[in-house]
């Protein structure tokens, strides 16, 4: 009989050394507001805000906007340049806007306007940000 006493009590006690492991675990990711597994009644778990993506048009706005006049002249293309979307998986060798910014991994739309110098200069080539529409950088030409 006192075996068996001495077994539940063991039972017992890993019981409760797993819940709390499992409730220090859950009110540290509540801390950093992660998702958790159980429901705590202190905090509650807020997911970020969705980010959506802005949309092409106006990646190509914020990009005419920080153009010269005598570049705009220049482009071939202006209400229909090229767009793709990259995200470099190293640096990239292009002219930073803001050289605090890094770009490794991050969705970009890469606008091309094609200019009446592309023979001897090359296009001009723009990277926006896909989420907040800022302007990054932009290739080196000729």
């Amino acid at each position: 009989m006192k075996k068996l006493i001495y077994i539940i009590e063991i039972a017992v006690l890993v019981l409760f050394m797993v819940l709390g492991s499992l409730y220090v675990i859950d009110h540290r990711k509540t801390d950093s507001n992660e998702p958790d597994v159980f429901s705590t009644c202190d905090k509650k778990y807020s997911p970020p805000p969705e980010v959506l993506e802005i949309p092409s048009e106006t990646a190509i706005e914020n990009v005419k906007k920080k153009l010269e006049k005598k570049s705009i002249e220049t482009i071939t293309n202006l209400d229909n340049p090229k767009i793709e979307e990259v995200i470099f998986d190293a640096q990239p060798s292009i002219y930073l806007f803001d050289d605090k910014v890094n770009i490794v991994g991050k969705n970009l739309y890469k606008i091309t306007f094609n200019t009446t110098q592309d023979g001897l200069l090359g296009p001009m080539v723009f990277y926006v940000d896909k989420f907040n529409g800022n302007l990054i950088g932009a290739d080196y030409r000729g």
